[in-house]
């Protein structure tokens, strides 16, 4: 009866969750694809662009200029609109519908050349300004500079570019690069979660058609409102004066100069990168170079963009963007975390306000192991506020979700853009901000395990994690003793790795003796766990028979577990003894979801390899399947909860079926339906969370391994119940019979009144009161 209720609830659960999934694409269908965007140059293009241009020249510097500007122009109309620095602008694209099939109305055939180029230009320029595009057609802009500092003996190599003055690469040499994922349908720069070539570093920031990292825009109006400023990108195009460039030893520097048109400011950014630091030092200088007694200024610094997402198909953290906040006195306040899934859709994230309360300390974009931030430096010169920031905000780059085959949000190229406070430029009094531009490990605390050539200065390290805060890019949560918990036993076990990896060769090896070390030191307890679970699962074995009559007398649910809890307190049987291994449970959760976290953001599980597995910080993926198993392994079903991605992995599986067998070994048998039913919803259970664990890290699931064959063995090896004997039969070695003892009582009913009846005298011979009264009488 119980199983048959339990197949009809399945049943009824897959209808109701299918009907539910088709009223909800009734009732919000999904949004109509985008319309393709035209690639350049276009056969459609080439086909229709000669008889537009035929009033031109046939051979002219105007007729190829024209040819080019009618191209560009027309895939901007097709395409649609785009976005201006990641805020929506009004959906409101000049002339949507406009198509070759209008242009001919727009070009006066009895004008010159000239009106057909300038009513192009035109088009273009307002086609190009709701796009923001960065190209220009008429004039070939010169080709940028590029300065390269940092190198092999540094743990940073960078190239800035003169365009924007910005960083156009940086690339971390003492980390590997993952090998890009193989099915076509997935985006640039995604990674399957191998190892590629020993020799590809990785680049966390990468050279991309979107423009350089960390360039500075400024504002026509620096008072606008906040919800209506966009800010111009001249600095970001502008071709910046390399003024000097030094590299000494232990340090390089460049420094870049332009002048911001059409306003008598100048700006200097200064690059330094120090050997051995994760950070590159930018010093912002502004100075007012005209007449005017005050200049009102206002820039906005664009963050890094483009960070690699690792593992795509199996891991669930992909682009953040963090804001830090602290207040007066530098006491860290809050982390605001957004995500790149909720910044696509609203196209655009939230405002985070900086108030010299909680002024903004550092913003940027975090990924499951690195991070680039910039960070308010805390040496900033003398007079100058810290507070520099009036608002941070994070923006989609690139093409947004919407634009895209694939439609998948999280998975959107997302930066932070921090924006200044309205700086009163007056002349010979330059302005100075000093920031960092943070690159490398999210887990500051792991760059203390970095050996060798790429070791920290344990100052810096100290002055990354407490001075500036950054130990809560991962550090942080909202429920406090909870959080602080979980915190703790992550770090306690990246200590533990740490030291561990310092006698082993191989990571896989550390986190076997982990598993040593951790069930060791709960022996006592499991060990206790596992005896009172096999003297439970005895007695109720024997009592049996009577819980079945009782069955059979009691057809009442509610009497018949009254009388079975009676049975059982009258034969001394405890019935939340079974509840010792929800103890066990909860005293390992905070070890399991430490070593969650650990793996999660270990430098050093990334790509280690251990016998077949290649990295340890991802699943094994012994086998790979392909990309073409409907729901389960194609890119396109991805975030679907059977989803499993384009490998076998094998280790969950024996993961689940050990979990299944120690169920079934520690379990008792059930004494009625009810129980039954319960022991095979378990079961089922099991195989869910065997689906919900099967792109867990092969690390994590090594431990879980691990631990159940320790569970295992335990109890294999509990002493065997002996077979109790009747007292007639106890015999002594002369040959007489013994008196029953304590130890041969069956339920040791007399061992406890015994020490009943000494607890009694011990405490009335205690009893000051009781002794002053025996003596007066």
């Amino acid at each position: 009866m119980q199983q048959r209720n339990l197949l009809i609830f399945i049943v009824l659960s897959i209808v109701v969750f299918v009907a539910w999934s088709w009223l909800g694409m009734l009732l919000w269908p999904p949004p109509p694809p985008p319309q393709p965007r035209l690639a350049l140059p276009d056969a459609r293009l080439r086909a229709s662009t000669p008889a537009l241009l035929a009033p031109l020249p046939a051979v002219s510097p105007l007729a190829n200029a024209g040819y080019l500007a009618a191209q560009m122009a027309t895939s901007e109309w097709v395409a649609g609109e785009r976005r201006l620095w990641g805020k929506p602008l009004a959906r409101k694209p000049l002339k949507r519908d406009l198509r070759w099939a209008s242009l001919p109305g727009l070009l006066d055939p009895s004008a010159s050349a000239f009106a057909h180029a300038g009513a192009l230009a035109t088009q273009i320029g307002w086609a190009n300004w709701i796009a923001g595009d960065q190209r220009s057609f008429v004039r070939r802009e010169p080709e940028a500079r590029i300065v390269s500092i940092g190198g092999d003996d540094f743990n940073l190599k960078v190239d800035l570019t003169s365009r924007g003055a910005g960083v156009q690469r940086l690339v971390l040499p003492a980390f590997r690069q993952m090998q890009p994922m193989e099915g076509a349908e997935w985006p640039d720069r995604t990674y399957s979660g191998l190892p590629s070539d020993p020799s590809r570093e990785l680049e966390l920031i990468p050279d991309t058609e979107f423009g350089a990292a960390h360039r500075l825009f400024h504002y026509a109006d620096p008072n606008a409102a906040v919800a209506t400023a966009n800010p111009l990108d001249t600095l970001g195009r502008l071709q910046w004066e390399v003024a000097s460039v030094r590299k000494e030893e232990d340090q390089h520097t460049v420094v870049f100069t332009a002048n911001v048109p059409g306003q008598d400011v100048r700006i200097t950014k200064t690059y330094t990168l120090a050997k051995g630091t994760y950070h590159l030092g930018l010093t912002l200088k502004f100075e007012n170079i005209g007449t005017r007694e005050v200049i009102p200024f206002r820039y906005q610094l664009a963050g890094a963009h483009g960070l690699p997402i690792e593992g795509v198909w199996y891991t669930y953290t992909y682009r953040n963007a963090l804001v830090g906040l602290v207040d007066a006195s530098g006491n860290f306040v809050e982390r605001n975390e957004q995500q790149s899934r909720t910044i696509g859709i609203q196209e655009g994230g939230v405002d985070i306000r900086g108030t010299p309360e909680r002024r903004i300390l550092y913003a940027g974009v975090t990924s499951q192991f690195f991070t680039s931030l910039i960070v308010v430096d805390n040496e900033q010169e003398q007079g100058v506020d810290p507070n520099l920031f009036a608002w941070a905000r994070p923006t989609v780059e690139g093409i947004p979700y919407y634009d895209r085959v694939d439609e998948k949000p999280f998975l959107d190229d997302i930066t932070v853009r921090v924006n200044s406070y309205v700086l009163e430029l007056k002349p010979g009094q330059p302005i100075v901000h000093k920031l960092l531009l943070y690159n490398g490990p999210a887990k500051v605390l792991l760059l203390g395990q970095m050996r060798g050539d790429h070791s920290v200065d344990p100052e810096l390290i100290q002055r990354y994690k407490d001075t500036l805060h950054l130990n809560t890019i991962t550090d942080y949560g909202s429920i406090f003793l909870w959080s602080d918990l979980l915190i703790q036993c992550t770090n306690l076990m990246h200590y533990l790795i740490g030291f561990l990896s310092l006698f082993l060769p191989n990571y896989g090896l550390c986190i076997i003796i982990l598993t040593v070390l951790v069930r060791s030191a709960l022996f006592p307890l499991s060990r206790k766990q596992q005896a009172q679970m096999a003297k439970f699962q005895e007695k109720m074995a024997e009592l049996a028979p009577e819980i079945k009559k009782l069955e059979e007398k009691y057809k009442d649910p509610l009497e018949l577990h009254r009388a079975k809890n009676q049975l059982m307190i009258e034969r001394g049987v405890n019935p939340m003894a079974a509840m010792g291994s929800c103890w066990m449970m909860f005293l390992q959760l905070p070890i399991f979801v430490g070593l969650y976290f650990a793996l999660q953001e270990s430098i050093h599980f990334r790509l280690a390899p251990f016998l077949w597995m290649k990295n340890l910080a991802a699943p094994d993926m012994l086998i790979w399947w392909g990309e073409n198993i409907p729901w389960i392994s194609r890119p396109s079903d991805q975030g679907w909860i059977l989803y499993l991605g384009p490998y076998f992995n094998l280790l969950p599986i024996c993961f689940v079926a050990l979990m299944i067998i120690q169920q079934k070994i520690m379990t008792p048998p059930p004494t009625d339906e009810q129980q039954a039913m319960q022991q095979s919803m378990m079961k089922y259970m099991m195989i869910f969370f065997g689906i919900l664990f099967y792109k867990v890290a092969s690390g994590l699931c090594t431990y879980f391994i691990f631990s159940s064959l320790w569970g295992l063995a335990e109890r294999k090896f509990l002493p065997k119940k002996e077979e109790k004997k009747a007292p007639e039969e106890i015999v002594s070695k002369k040959g007489a019979a013994k008196k029953p003892t304590a130890k041969d009582d069956d339920d040791g009913k007399l061992s406890r009144l015994k020490e009943w009846v000494a607890d009694v005298v011990d405490q009335a011979s205690k009893n000051p009161k009781k002794q002053r009264r025996r003596k007066k009488k």
